[in-house]
């Protein structure tokens, strides 16, 4: 058996495979065993019906193999923006372009902004 795999009908408990060894046709089992040990209810984790995931979230790994795990390979979604940033002001030096004079300070408000657009799953673009 494999983790997920439905339990036999004979069956009432999973020994783990890490807690066993094989020697020759005799398997000797290292844990203390109960009944309904490692084995969970269907629907434990998701119940029929049950909502997964609400319209407007951002998939993270995790969901997507909640969905796969539920056989689900596909979903619709929005594509990401595209974020158009534009940094202004007279006092703005671009950074690694040159040290700023009297009066100038590097323009790092874009450079933030831009890291968030990111972080939020967006893609930042720059207008000069």
């Amino acid at each position: 058996m494999h983790t997920g795999s439905p339990v036999p009908d004979a069956a009432d408990a999973v020994v783990m495979l890490e807690d066993t060894v094989v020697h020759g046709d005799t398997i000797e089992v290292f844990s203390q065993l109960h009944p309904l040990k490692n084995v969970g209810d269907i629907g434990e984790d998701i119940r029929k019906g049950e909502l997964i995931i609400t319209a407007g979230h951002m998939l993270r790994p995790c969901d997507i193999a909640v969905l796969a795990s539920l056989g689900i390979a596909k979903i619709k979604v929005v594509r990401k923006p595209i974020v158009a940033i534009i940094p202004t002001g007279e006092e703005l030096v671009a950074r690694g372009m040159r040290v700023p004079g009297d009066g100038e300070v590097y323009e790092t408000n874009g450079l933030m902004a831009s890291l968030y657009v990111r972080k939020w799953a967006g893609y930042p673009g720059f207008l000069k």
